[in-house]
């Protein structure tokens, strides 16, 4: 009887664990995708950013450059890169975006203006943390998500924002 009775505890031991794990996974790519979604929301783009190619209406205005793998469409102050996501073998999607226009804003910044000294707390509240910047650079992390304030000085010269992709299946370009 004792050793049902550990069965059985070994066995729901095991259920809970594996559900626990599902439930974590499930919670990323939530966190993940409203990273994302907030990232959109709060700055409007031509193209947005993790948008599928089969979304993309004019590109009259953008010239192509094609890479290994990926192309990118550059326009006026702005620049996309386009590749396979969330995996290189995936369908192509924007996984990147470099802003040089001051048009855009992203997290109330703004291309030519000072960087703000809050600008930390206002990442931290986006949920975002702070990365691997330099004198020159200012990079913020969310999952699979990176922000990176590009200065001269204070001045805030570009703004990229990408997508962190995998290569699974290790394919070759």
């Amino acid at each position: 009887m004792k050793k049902n009775t550990r069965l059985l505890f070994l066995i729901a031991s095991l259920a809970a664990l594996a559900l626990l794990v599902v439930m974590i996974v499930a919670v990323k790519s939530c966190v993940e995708q409203n990273a994302l979604h907030d990232f959109n929301r709060t700055t409007v783009l031509p193209i947005p950013l993790g948008a599928a190619e089969s979304e993309f209406r004019d590109l009259s205005d953008y010239e192509r450059e094609d890479g290994f793998g990926c192309y990118r469409l550059d326009g006026d102050g702005i620049s996309y890169t386009v590749s396979g996501y969330p995996d290189a073998i995936n369908a192509y999607h924007t996984t990147s975006v470099r802003i040089t226009d001051p048009f855009y804003t992203v997290y109330g910044v703004r291309v030519g203006e000072a960087y703000p000294a809050d600008q930390l707390g206002v990442m931290k509240k986006f949920g975002f943390t702070p990365s691997d910047g330099n004198a020159t650079t200012r990079k913020f992390e969310q999952g699979k998500l990176s922000v990176t304030f590009h200065l001269d000085g204070i001045t805030v010269v570009g703004i990229t924002a990408a997508l962190r992709t995998t290569n699974i299946t290790e394919v070759q370009f």
